[in-house]
């Protein structure tokens, strides 16, 4: 059953909303009652990087109650869990102030729905830049909890999603890109690039595995690929623009390419992990790829995952 997210509080600088029209959206900050100082520090660093604004979002869960028919269904919220709401409310307002102060282009508001739901409805109406999440530190179940919905955002949200922790500053030293040299990918890389610290390494790595087979002719094509990978690397770096203070390195990897990639991440201390969405059906968008559904379970630091590219873009 679908619901219809209703703000409780809203409060809205100009120059938010005429950002928005000019189709420069804001980053949106997803918040919950963790890491609220943490994330707004780092939206406000990436929407500085961005030049946009800052957009927060804090998503209350309405009620649940199991239905005639046994589904769940929601409810109106009762008194308690309005106390709750305004709490929650008054929070982020002083986080808020405490992190941005008088700062134009920043604007709040806490709704009632479903988290992934409603943060991937905010991302298209408002055209956003960015939208940063974070992930549970706590106990385990909570962490599943965040990263479960982190995904489901990702499936659908029409603009990057970035998923910290704990440890992100919100300019990246050493960002790790996944590539398989498609348009997708040289995306994502550009993607990230304006996000990076000065002086920061962008490492594309590309993972392969042989088949292992034996025949003359597979051989002959998959050393035909290895040969290949040079010129690949050396086209994929001639479309990114990259300042002069960034560093490009370039790896070709052979074996699975989510265990080489994350071993890849932990050995350089990324603190930046991208990769770009997989494909456009409906099955794809399900399992978000298994790659990338594999990189955000697996990663031990942020991720950004940028969505498929349009056409023109492609």
């Amino acid at each position: 059953m679908s619901t219809t997210a209703t703000p409780m509080r809203k409060t809205v600088s100009t120059n938010a909303a005429e950002q928005t029209r000019k189709g420069s959206g804001p980053v949106i900050v997803a918040v919950g009652r963790e890491d609220v100082h943490h994330l707004l520090t780092a939206g406000n660093a990436l929407a500085t990087r961005l030049g946009t604004s800052v957009r927060v979002i804090s998503v209350v869960p309405p009620i649940l109650v199991s239905g005639m028919s046994g589904a769940p269904i929601y409810v109106p919220a009762a008194e308690a869990e309005m106390d709750v709401r305004d709490s929650i409310a008054h929070m982020v307002e002083r986080e808020v102030t405490r992190v941005a102060g008088q700062a134009p282009g920043t604007s709040w508001e806490v709704v009632d729905g479903d988290a992934a739901a409603v943060l991937t409805e905010r991302a298209s109406s408002l055209r956003a830049s960015m939208l940063l999440m974070g992930l549970g530190r706590h106990r385990a179940v909570e962490q599943l909890l965040a990263a479960e919905t982190t995904l489901r955002v990702m499936r659908h949200c029409s603009a990057p999603v970035l998923a910290v922790n704990a440890d992100f500053d919100g300019a990246p030293k050493r960002a790790v890109v996944a590539t398989d040299f498609s348009a997708r990918s040289a995306l994502a890389a550009q993607a990230a690039i304006p996000l990076l610290a000065e002086g920061a390494t962008l490492h594309l790595v590309h993972v392969w595995q042989p088949s292992g087979s034996r025949a003359p002719s597979i051989v002959a094509a998959e050393k035909r690929y290895a040969d290949s990978l040079a010129e690949r690397f050396a086209r994929l770096r001639s479309v990114l623009t990259v300042p002069s203070g960034v560093t490009v390195t370039t790896s070709a990897i052979e074996g699975n390419v989510v265990e080489r990639v994350l071993d890849f991440a932990e050995t350089t201390d990324a603190d930046l992990l991208v990769a770009g969405r997989q494909g456009l059906s409906f099955l794809t968008r399900l399992m978000v790829g298994s790659v990338t559904t594999a990189l955000v379970r697996g990663a031990r630091c942020p991720v950004l995952i940028i969505p498929e590219p349009s056409y023109p873009a492609a």
